[in-house]
């Protein structure tokens, strides 16, 4: 894979994650944000721990869906969370546990 997919495919998902979390303007939403930016303008070596955070964030959007009742954001959020750690690990940018 080149640099620019999986930077582009990084953003992209960390962008429709961010999508999932404007229903509020949390520390998690922003956090998204930045980590979009990080995604396209950091080296590919550094693209791991923006995964990586991005993943951990995913988390942390779900289980406030969860706190709140909101089954449907959570199957949502977590489809993309799915699909964020199925990418991560084919491109090598995060580890299968």
């Amino acid at each position: 894979m080149t640099r620019q997919y999986v930077a582009g495919e990084l953003s992209q998902l960390i962008a429709e994650l961010g999508t999932a979390a404007q229903a509020e303007e949390t520390d998690v939403a922003r956090e998204l944000r930045g980590l979009r930016r990080q995604a396209e303008t950091r080296p590919l070596d550094s693209l791991g721990a923006v995964a990586a955070r991005a993943l951990a964030a995913g988390d942390e959007l779900c289980w406030l869906s969860l706190s709140r009742g909101d089954a449907a954001g959570f199957q949502w959020q977590a489809g993309i969370v799915g699909r964020l750690y199925e990418f991560g690990v084919c491109a090598g940018l995060v580890y299968e546990e």
